[in-house]
């Protein structure tokens, strides 16, 4: 009897592990399934669920790369006319990628909502941590906010554009085309963001790509190009004159800026470049759905609230968005 005994008490703790797996595959099963049904939702009743599901959750959280005061007025919309709390944290399209990544591979999920850039957007596509994902929206949006695995979409453009000091550049010496930098009077005055291998290589597509490495190779050496690290930060050196012209700032950073008074004004060298923002939605802990971002928008695999990830995506493609893209 005491040898059954010491046989069971050694064969329950597998037999228990062996159920819990097996209800966990099934849960699993389950969540895999509903994510599906929710990214595919559609018809005059999908707001309406989608909705009722994220208020359950009460609080959305968005991990971001644009600039929180950029996004606020989306981010406003969105809690006034739903009621719903959001959490916001807001870095580098870098640190967003890792954070992300980071919390999937130790299993503790915090993000519903992510708005980067398009690498790092791809980046999170080769990782399969997203899932395509179908909205109303779409049918508003240029056939260029799309890839062709749909895993996020681009929800807003951000243009290029040169900037300078208009106390320190007259308006008449700003230069006309990429030749016109090997100018003496640029010598020690030029600056750009070291982050921006996507405007160097339209440039190097559309002008040619021997003859712009040439060309920029011979700016630098005549008259030198200050390496900075942010948009933000350009467009304030430009202001402040540390950094009289700048190759690469956002046009809407200036705009605002010259709202305030700055002296500062922005134009294009042909062929003027931009980028998709993309843009979507998750939660690492569940099936997931949204994203925010070239900005581009996207919907995670696993997330605690598809729900509201995708009421998010639509938001931020809907009515909210064209608002922040007049900023």
């Amino acid at each position: 009897m005491s040898d059954i005994l010491r046989r069971l008490s050694l064969a329950l703790p597998l037999l228990l592990l062996q159920a819990a797996l097996a209800a966990l595959a099934q849960q699993t099963a389950k969540a895999a399934t509903a994510l599906a049904e929710i990214a595919l939702l559609d018809g005059p009743s999908r707001v309406q669920r989608l909705v009722d599901g994220a208020k359950k959750e009460g609080e959305v959280t968005i991990y971001m790369a644009l600039g929180q005061d950029d996004f606020a007025p989306v981010l406003d919309a969105f809690t006034k006319k739903y009621g719903i709390k959001l959490k916001a944290w807001r870095s580098s399209s870098e640190n967003v990628l890792g954070r992300i990544v980071g919390e999937e591979r130790a299993g503790h999920f915090e993000i519903d909502v992510v708005e980067s850039n398009v690498v790092e957007m791809e980046a999170l596509h080769r990782e399969k941590l997203l899932l395509a994902v179908k909205s109303p929206e779409h049918a508003n949006l240029m056939p260029q906010a799309f890839r062709p695995h749909r895993d996020w979409v681009g929800h807003a453009i951000a243009v290029y554009a040169h900037a300078y000091n208009t106390i320190l550049v007259k308006k008449e010496d700003v230069p006309k085309s990429y030749q016109d930098l090997l100018d003496p009077r640029w010598k020690g005055r030029l600056g750009i963001d070291g982050d921006d291998q996507n405007w160097f290589a339209t440039l190097s597509q559309e002008l040619g790509e021997e003859k712009t490495h040439k060309l920029f190779d011979n700016i630098v050496a005549t008259n030198g190009v200050s390496v900075r690290k942010g948009h933000t930060l350009l467009a304030n050196l430009v202001v402040a004159g540390e950094v009289p012209l700048a190759l690469t700032v956002y046009s809407y950073r200036v705009a605002r800026l010259k709202v305030k008074g700055s002296p500062i004004e922005w134009f294009t060298i042909p062929p003027a470049t931009g980028h998709a923002r993309p843009l979507y939605s998750d939660r690492l802990r569940q099936p997931a759905l949204s994203v925010f971002g070239e900005q581009a928008q996207v919907v995670f695999r696993r997330v605690p609230d598809q729900r509201e990830a995708r009421r998010r995506s639509d938001r931020v493609r809907g009515p909210a968005a064209a608002h922040s893209a007049t900023l």
